[in-house]
């Protein structure tokens, strides 16, 4: 397997993306189980070039206009409440993990739904964000 790409805690725990590097293929842990498998087939778009542009975060796509992102919580709430994503990192054209930078933070509907990001050198969440909110009335 490949390094980690992203980190996402759900309630049952920490759940992996991983990128087989022999095969390409990609696969998703929970809880140490594997139980999802994306075969390289396709993604062949993504092997011949670099990504300008990596994403992070939540997306609501409901008639209903009061539907919550995430936790339902906003992302001052932090810790406890607000969904995140830690630990996230892109892998450069050596392979070598490291922070994203330049990071854009988009929330169309900030009274609704918004985002915050951080960073810490001392703990293990380096580059994070925080998002969610409960949607709009």
């Amino acid at each position: 397997m490949d390094r980690c790409r992203d980190t996402v805690a759900t309630r049952a725990g920490t759940a992996w993306e991983r990128r087989d590097l022999a095969g390409g293929n990609w696969w998703l842990q929970v809880q140490g189980k594997y139980v999802g498998y994306w075969p390289s087939s396709i993604f062949t778009h993504l092997q011949t070039g670099v990504a300008d542009t990596v994403e992070w975060g939540g997306e609501v796509n409901s008639p209903r206009s009061t539907t919550p992102m995430g936790s339902g919580h906003f992302s001052k709430e932090g810790f406890g409440k607000a969904t995140y994503s830690k630990a996230i990192q892109v892998v450069d054209s050596s392979n070598n993990l490291k922070s994203p930078n330049g990071v854009s933070l988009i929330a169309p509907l900030p009274n609704c739904y918004n985002v915050m990001t951080g960073s810490s050198s001392t703990t293990s969440w380096g580059t994070y964000i925080y998002y969610g909110g409960s949607g709009c009335p």
